[in-house]
């Protein structure tokens, strides 16, 4: 693991053609802005990413059938809203870190959840187009829109990915999705402050499957860089927050299987075991979230 790691990538090294979208009163609406030192093109930035995040999330649950590395809970969590019960599983992860030219090995903890979901828009489940759609197609917008504790998002900058096709591990990726967003987070009890996760996105379509990923980065100097709005608030913490995801229809039974890892920092004063406590548990809450909230999108 390097960059799908709380340690994620420094702004500067993301590639360069990156956009930022219109902002009022700014002079450089929509125009190609990023100051990038990074010598690899869109596609093998995305390419080593993939290379490094499709593999992790199989991990979770290998579509070849094999054994899991990931240590399962002794048993799912269940909720009203959703008629699939959650797996959760742990894996303690080693990472790298560049410092002074050498690099540091350090571990950290990521948390996982599976589900699968009949393929139906009724209640206490959801249709494979509601799922792509909701962590495919609008993945920011719809954690806004369905979790309590996220208080604001906004791109903050995007890469023109038409036509990119990509392989990784002799499969093909198309349909691809690159951008920065900030998501800004309600901390409580106070007088903790609230955080705001500056991530990198990308988005990919398995071609010829209804399969999808959705990979997550941390980006690091975003807030003194002038594409940043909500990390330059100074009664916030900007912390970090890496993820993988992937969705598909599983071929022998027809289900949709929901897979989601994460590991994060909340930075602040709140020590890192403190923080794995409640991760654990706030993960397999997603299920519970997103069905409870889409019957209400529905005609």
């Amino acid at each position: 693991m390097n960059i799908l790691t709380r340690h994620g990538i420094s702004i500067s090294e993301l590639p360069a053609g990156g956009i930022a979208p219109a902002r009022p009163n700014s002079a450089n609406n929509g125009a190609p802005e990023l100051a990038s030192t990074s010598s690899k093109d869109l596609a093998q930035f995305i390419q080593e990413i993939m290379q490094e995040g499709i593999p992790f999330v199989d991990a979770v649950a290998p579509k070849s059938g094999e054994q899991s590395t990931w240590k399962a809970k002794s048993s799912p969590t269940t909720f009203p809203q959703s008629e699939a019960p959650v797996f959760s599983s742990e894996l303690t992860v080693t990472a790298k870190d560049a410092n002074n030219g050498t690099e540091q090995e350090r571990t950290e903890v990521w948390f996982s959840r599976r589900s699968c979901h009949r393929n139906s828009a009724e209640k206490r489940t959801a249709s494979w187009a509601e799922f792509t759609r909701a962590f495919y197609e609008h993945h920011a917008e719809t954690e806004h829109r369905y979790v309590p504790t996220v208080l604001a998002v906004r791109r903050a900058i995007y890469w023109d990915t038409t036509g990119l096709e990509i392989e990784v591990n002799g499969e093909t990726w198309t349909g691809f999705i690159c951008e920065v967003w900030e998501m800004k987070h309600k901390i409580e009890p106070k007088p903790l402050n609230n955080r705001v996760f500056p991530a990198l996105q990308i988005g990919a379509k398995l071609k010829g499957k209804d399969e999808t990923v959705f990979l997550q980065a941390p980006i690091f100097g975003f807030a003194e860089s002038h594409h940043a709005e909500y990390a330059k608030d100074k009664t916030v913490v900007v912390a970090t927050y890496a993820a993988v995801e992937r969705l598909r229809i599983v071929p022998s039974s027809g289900q949709i299987e929901w897979i989601m890892a994460t590991a994060s920092d909340a930075g602040g004063n709140l020590p890192q075991f403190v923080q794995n406590l409640a991760v654990s548990g706030e993960v397999a809450k997603d299920v519970k979230m997103f069905l409870e909230w889409i019957p209400s999108q529905r005609l």
